[in-house]
């Protein structure tokens, strides 16, 4: 999981979605997900994805902050230096799962 996990750290970017489509893309592919046995998950930072939440307002009624955007997926915080997951983290407060379709969407399209 750490290895994928690290993937995300550096990917590239391509043809960016409007900051209402990436909201769009990505609320609906989180609204879909459940786990089931064999899906793959990826571990997202948490503080990565709170910036991403207030740059697309996923918590608000307006449209979000343009000057908000937390640029390519940064997993630092919940990597060691090597690479692999850190001990003791947290479901939430360090991390967020995203299934391999919401993951796909946003490194796909604008992250």
């Amino acid at each position: 999981m750490a290895s994928q996990a690290s993937d995300c750290v550096d990917s590239p970017l391509s043809q960016p979605l409007s900051v209402d489509d990436q909201f769009e893309t990505i609320r609906n592919a989180v609204n879909r997900a459940e786990m089931r046995e064999g899906d793959t998950w990826y571990l997202i930072d948490s503080r990565w994805f709170k910036q991403w939440k207030r740059y697309v307002g996923w918590d608000q009624s307006s449209k979000g902050n343009e000057s908000a955007f937390p640029g390519p997926i940064d997993n630092s915080n919940i990597l060691t230096e090597s690479g692999s997951l850190k001990q003791h983290l947290t479901e939430t407060f360090d991390f967020v799962c995203l299934n391999s379709e919401a993951l796909a969407d946003a490194r796909q399209r604008f992250l």
